[in-house]
C-alpha cells in the first residue's frame, strides 16, 4: 500500500468515526466494531488505532470530550470557524431572509446555529445585530406544513418524472385532478410558492401554487413516465403608459421589458412602455399598483380586462353598485 492509499484510508476512517460519534456516546471497542464490517475479533492494535484517529480528530478541531474508564467519547461540535466581519454579516442577512414561515426556515437556521456555535462573545454580538439591509422572505402564509410536498416536487422535477395530483383552484369550488402534469420549476412569487407545470388538462404552462395542492395518499403521485422536453410558455406582449418621471431612472423590472419611448402627449410626456409576461391574470395585478397613473394601450383584450376588473373592485367597494356603474361608463368613454 502506498503513501496515497493510505491517506485516503485514513480520511475514509475518520469520515466514519465522525459519522458514528455524532450519533451518541461510544467506547473505543464500540466504535472498533462499528468500523469493522468482517466482524473479526478486535485486537489490542484496532483500539490503539481507533484512539490515535479520535485525536487526529481532535486535533483538526472537532470538540470531542473524553470521559471516565474505560474511556467515553463524546462528540460536542466541529471545529470552530473564523469569521471576517464581512462573512458575519453574510450570515446575518441569510437568516434575515429566511423568516419563520418559510418552508427551509429550519434547515436553515440548523445551518445557521452550527455555523455560529462557536463564536466569540464579541462576534455573537456582531450576528445578532440586526442589519440596516432587509432581504425578508416573507411568505403570506405558513409554508412549513407543505414542505413534505415541496420536496417531492424537487425530487420530480429533477427526474423529469411526470407527476399528477389534487388542486383546489382559486376560480372554483371542489378539487380538481390533474391527471398529468410535466414540472418545470419551483419559484416564489408575490409572498406565496408555486410550481411551475405543463398542465395536459389546460394544454399550457401554468402556475400552481403549492399551497393548493392536495396532499394524500395519491396527491402528489409519481407516474411511471419521464417528461419530454420542456415546452416554451405562451407570452403576452403588451404595451402600457406611464408619466415619464416614473421611469426616470430605469423601468421597474417587473415584466420583460422589449422597448420604451418617451412621447409627449396633451403638453405632457409619457413613457410607453412595450413589455412580455406569462400571465395576464399578473400583468392586471401588477399594473393595479400604479393606480390612476396607468393606462393599457394595447392590446385591446388585455385593456378590456382591466376595465372589467376595475369595474368588479368599485362594485364591490361601493353601497350603490348602480351609481359606480353610471360612473364608471362615463370615465372610460371620456378616455
Amino acid at each position: 500500500m502506498d503513501a496515497s492509499d493510505e491517506s485516503y484510508e485514513l480520511i475514509n476512517r475518520l469520515a466514519a468515526l465522525l459519522d458514528i460519534l455524532q450519533r451518541g456516546p461510544a467506547k473505543a471497542r464500540q466504535l472498533c466494531e462499528s468500523l469493522e464490517r468482517n466482524k473479526r475479533a478486535i485486537t489490542q492494535s484496532d483500539l490503539r488505532r481507533t484512539i490515535r484517529d479520535i485525536r487526529a480528530l481532535q486535533h483538526l478541531g472537532f470538540q470531542i470530550e473524553e470521559r471516565s474508564k474505560p474511556i467515553i467519547f463524546t462528540f460536542r461540535g466541529y471545529p470552530q470557524l473564523a469569521f471576517n466581519q464581512r462573512e458575519l454579516y453574510t450570515l446575518t442577512l441569510i437568516r434575515e431572509a429566511f423568516a419563520n414561515l418559510s418552508p427551509h426556515a429550519d434547515d436553515v437556521q440548523h445551518l445557521l446555529d452550527r455555523l455560529t456555535s462557536s463564536l466569540s462573545e464579541h462576534q455573537r454580538a456582531l450576528y445578532q445585530r440586526s442589519p440596516a439591509l432587509r432581504l425578508p422572505l416573507r411568505s403570506a402564509i405558513d409554508y412549513r406544513p407543505y414542505a413534505q410536498v415541496i420536496e417531492q416536487l424537487e425530487r420530480a422535477i429533477v427526474q423529469r418524472q411526470q407527476i399528477a395530483f389534487d388542486y383546489h383552484p382559486l376560480a372554483a369550488p371542489g378539487v380538481v385532478r390533474h391527471e398529468r402534469l410535466d414540472p418545470y420549476e419551483l419559484e416564489y412569487l408575490r409572498n406565496h410558492f408555486y410550481l411551475i407545470a405543463y398542465s395536459y388538462r389546460s394544454n399550457q404552462v401554468q402556475e400552481f401554487r403549492i399551497d393548493r395542492i392536495v396532499a394524500s395518499e395519491r396527491s402528489p403521485e409519481y407516474l411511471h413516465t419521464l417528461a419530454p422536453p420542456r415546452r416554451k410558455r405562451k407570452s403576452i406582449t403588451f404595451t402600457y403608459r406611464l408619466p415619464a418621471r416614473f421611469v426616470e431612472h430605469g423601468v421597474s423590472e417587473r415584466f420583460e421589458i422589449l422597448d420604451r419611448q418617451i412621447k409627449r402627449e396633451q403638453e405632457r410626456d409619457y413613457a410607453f412602455i412595450q413589455a412580455r409576461w406569462w400571465s395576464d391574470f399578473w400583468i392586471i395585478r401588477t399594473l393595479l399598483a400604479y393606480a390612476e397613473n396607468v393606462v393599457i394601450i394595447e392590446p385591446a383584450w388585455l385593456k378590456e380586462k382591466y376595465v372589467k376588473t376595475l369595474r368588479e373592485m368599485l362594485e364591490a367597494n361601493t353601497e350603490n353598485p348602480a351609481e359606480t356603474k353610471i360612473g364608471l361608463l362615463k370615465s372610460t368613454s371620456d378616455t
